[in-house]
């Protein structure tokens, strides 16, 4: 009797899992896929035939993304209200997204709220290279993107697996700083002149003292040397 009863919440688990696992496949970018900043990057996906259904996902929305599986920063809108069925587009990348390296993801989410708890269906793809870019990660992002919870591949089961705690993987947005320019060698000649400068101006300040005390000195002894002949 326990044993049946373990089964068939073990059932239902898994059925409430399923609710949150993407119907949806992205079959582009792969692992293996080095994107260009600047440039287009292909996405595609199709439809795995599971539940939820396409009238569960509603219109679909796309992200560029980073993060570990549980903490996630949305970098880019790449696209809103698309189609279920359209199954491939071509967006361009924003090089200030972020830098150089295989942080990256695709993030698909559904529009339609209303099943799962008010967590909508989600999409993962595999992470992927971006090259060409000129952005940053603060130190809360790059904590998040290193080790094996920011280098794990993001399948439906990590999805599922949020899912059942109630909660999908977290989504913050991030907007990436650009790259530091380096200083120019004619700015620091610039700070350097400057600093020649108020250092000579401040030199020269203990010699006209100088001056002026001989000239007072030589006053005083004309006039003693006046007062003598009257």
């Amino acid at each position: 009797m326990v044993a049946t009863k373990v089964a068939t919440l073990a059932v239902l688990v898994l059925a409430a899992a399923d609710a949150a696992v993407s119907t949806i496949v992205i079959t582009k970018p792969v692992a293996s896929t080095t994107g260009h900043g600047g440039k287009r990057l292909s996405v595609e996906w199709n439809d795995d035939g599971k539940s939820p259904s396409r009238r569960d996902w509603g219109r679909v929305n796309i992200y560029l993304a980073t993060g570990s599986r549980d903490v996630q920063y949305k970098l880019q809108t790449l696209d809103t209200n698309v189609s279920y069925d359209q199954g491939e587009a071509r967006y361009s990348i924003d090089a200030n997204a972020g830098p150089n390296g295989g942080y990256y993801f695709l993030r698909f989410e559904g529009t339609n709220t209303s099943a799962a708890g008010g967590i909508p269906p989600m999409a993962f793809s595999a992470r992927f290279t971006l090259d060409q870019m000129s952005g940053n990660f603060n130190s809360t992002v790059m904590s998040q993107v290193s080790g094996a919870a920011g280098t794990g591949q993001l399948t439906a089961a990590a999805a599922s697996a949020s899912a059942t705690a109630s909660s999908a993987p977290s989504f913050f947005s991030f907007t990436s700083t650009k790259s530091a320019a380096p200083t120019s060698s004619t700015g620091s000649s610039a700070a350097s002149a400057q600093a020649t400068s108020i250092k000579s101006s401040s030199a020269a300040a203990p010699n006209a003292n100088n001056k002026l005390a001989g000239f007072a000195s030589a006053l005083v002894g004309l006039a003693a040397v006046g007062a003598a002949f009257l």
